[in-house]
C-alpha cells in the first residue's frame, strides 16, 4: 500500500511538472531539449531508488519495481531520443517502455492477490528475500 502511494506522488510529481500553472515547463522557454534531458533523468532515478529499496522486501515487488525500472528507462531514452531529433525512435521506445509498465502492472495484481488472499484458504507466494539482507545486529 505504501508503495502504491509512492507511486502515486511520482505522478503527481510528473503531473505538476507537465501543469501550465506551475510554469515549471514554461520555464525552460524554448529549450525542449534540456526539458525532455530533466524528464528522462527524473523517471530514472526515481524508479532505481525504488528497485533498491525492494530488494529486501520480496520478488513480486523486486519484478515490480524492475520492469518499472526498465519501462522508465525506455520511457527516458525515449525523451532522449526526441532531445536528438529522433521522433520515430522516440515512440517505438515509449510502446516498448509501456509494454514493461504493463508487465509491473500484472506483477502489481499479482501481488494485489496474493494480499488479500493472505488470511483465506489460498496463500500465494511472493518470494521472501529479506533473508539474503538481513541486518547484523550488534550484541551488548
Amino acid at each position: 500500500m505504501l508503495a502504491d502511494s509512492r507511486q502515486g506522488l511520482f505522478y503527481a510529481g510528473y503531473g505538476a511538472i507537465l501543469t501550465p500553472s506551475f510554469g515549471i515547463v514554461a520555464a525552460y522557454g524554448d529549450n525542449v531539449k534540456e526539458l525532455n534531458n530533466a524528464l528522462g533523468f527524473f523517471m530514472i532515478i526515481f524508479a532505481l531508488v525504488f528497485l533498491v529499496a525492494s530488494l529486501p522486501t520480496n520478488l513480486v515487488y523486486i519484478i515490480i519495481f524492475f520492469t518499472v525500472e526498465l519501462g522508465f528507462l525506455l520511457i527516458a531514452a525515449s525523451y532522449f531520443a526526441v532531445a536528438d531529433g529522433h521522433a520515430g525512435a522516440s515512440i517505438a521506445l515509449k510502446k516498448g517502455g509501456g509494454a514493461f509498465c504493463f508487465l509491473s502492472g500484472l506483477a502489481g495484481w499479482y501481488l494485489e492477490f496474493a494480499l488479500l488472499l493472505k488470511d483465506s484458504i489460498i496463500e500465494l507466494p511472493l518470494g521472501d528475500t529479506s533473508r539474503f539482507f538481513a541486518k547484523s545486529r550488534k550484541t551488548e
